[in-house]
């Protein structure tokens, strides 16, 4: 009759550790997951990024007969330790799924090991969840005080509503102390004035005789900032106003309101029929310039 194996309170790594983490000439360490993977490392390449390491690896080690490599048990499971490893090893790439696969390494390299080094290739990886993922982003950058980061993550949460509450919360805002999300609603609110103000005052605007609704004298008038104008195109600004109020940033070109505002243009008989789809494309593409132009000068307080 087979024995039962005796536990030895170990768990059966689920990843095995590959090149260049494997016994070779030269590695004086091992580096042992939470669930009994063998990393084989160099001290030196560890002590040189991480002062947590190189502390470590200072203090007086009990004599033993044989020189076998110094084994440090880490909290970390053996994909994560994988992972973290390949973030700043020589000869590896970084391995990162997830923007919370890449939370975890930064919280390890950068807070627990304090690998200073790789700090600007963590912001590199991270700007690039910015635009998918802005709040979480920025929750991330914030809390490592990494101000050029959440300043880009910020700039994206401007496409959110986030002053205006949906029936789930933005992606993401877990993440966030009170303290960010109060600087975020600060500057949101800023830019979305700015964003109004191009919709409200419209001296910004060159070369009006380009414009149809500048032109046409068939369908509706209405005062436009002092000009004569269409009431399609008034509508269209007033409503895109309130929009902008919400989400700075908006994508007018795609939004429900520009093809609100295309759809009575064309009832008109006269110049707006033939000519507001052109026209009112290149003025959005002016206009969201000037927005951008706008928002660009709101204080940016991290």
């Amino acid at each position: 009759m087979s024995s039962v194996p005796e536990n030895t309170g170990i768990d059966t790594p689920v990843f095995v550790p590959t090149h260049p983490f494997v016994q070779t000439a030269g590695a004086d360490a091992i580096l042992r997951s939470c669930d009994g993977a063998d990393f084989h490392v160099h001290k030196t390449i560890l002590s040189l990024v991480s002062p947590f390491f190189e502390t470590m690896f200072r203090l007086p080690q009990p004599q033993h007969t044989s020189v076998a490599p110094q084994t440090v048990d880490m909290e970390e499971d053996s994909r994560t330790l994988n992972s973290v490893l390949r973030f700043f090893y020589p000869g590896t790439q970084p391995i990162v799924a997830t923007l919370d696969e890449l939370e975890k390494i930064i919280e390890r390299v950068v807070g627990k090991y304090d690998m200073e080094c790789v700090v600007p290739l963590a912001k590199q990886y991270l700007e690039k969840y910015a635009m998918s993922h802005p709040l979480h982003v920025y929750g991330v950058a914030f809390a490592h005080g990494w101000e050029d980061v959440a300043k880009v993550a910020a700039k994206e949460c401007l496409k959110l509503s986030l002053r205006v509450p949906d029936t789930e919360p933005p992606e993401g805002i877990a993440n966030l102390t009170s303290t960010a999300y109060y600087n975020l609603l600060r500057y949101h609110f800023k830019c979305a004035t700015a964003a109004k103000a191009t919709a409200e005052s419209l001296t910004w605007i060159q070369n009006r005789d380009a414009y149809c609704w500048f032109r046409c004298g068939v369908c509706p008038y209405a005062q436009l900032d002092g000009y004569s104008g269409r009431s399609w195109l008034a509508q269209f600004l007033i409503k895109m106003k309130d929009a902008l109020a919400v989400k700075p940033a908006l994508d007018i070109r795609n939004d429900p309101l520009f093809f609100e505002a295309i759809r009575t243009a064309v009832t008109c008989s006269g110049q707006c029929r033939v000519n507001a789809l052109d026209n009112l494309s290149s003025f959005v593409t002016v206009w969201e310039g000037k927005i951008a132009e706008e928002i660009a000068k709101v204080e940016w307080k991290f």
